[in-house]
């Protein structure tokens, strides 16, 4: 069998904000987590990093805690929190969840980036 180049890439949340911004769970993600581990399957985690929502220490480490120890996990992205789509909720009128919500400062997102290297060797910023 010949090994995928592309490592499979499940974007993470806090069941909370998981559940606020999309209605619905994070179960699902985890257990793709968990699937890819136990069958050796490499991925990447992705982190989009939302002030107010996603950005709670208490929430990354908990993350940590829970995916830290998975072999699979060749690295984490965090994808700062940005506002480029907003017009398209606009053209197509639907209510845009995250108004108001300012986009990251560099600084919050080095922060948040320190506390995953706590628990995951590669972590990067996109």
């Amino acid at each position: 069998m010949r090994k995928s180049h592309q490592p499979s890439k499940i974007a993470v949340l806090s069941s909370f904000c998981h559940r606020t911004l999309t209605g619905r769970d994070n179960a699902q993600t985890l257990r793709t987590a968990a699937w890819l581990e136990e069958h050796g399957k490499p991925f990447w985690l992705r982190y989009v990093l939302v002030p107010g929502y996603s950005d709670a220490e208490a929430d990354i480490r908990a993350l940590g805690e829970r995916l830290g120890g998975y072999k699979q996990v060749e690295r984490v992205e965090i994808l700062p929190y940005h506002t480029l789509g907003v017009h398209k909720y606009e053209a197509m009128g639907k209510e845009y969840r995250l108004a108001g919500v300012q986009e990251n400062t560099p600084e919050q997102s080095e922060r948040a980036a320190a506390l995953f290297r706590e628990y995951f060797p590669t972590v990067v910023v996109n």
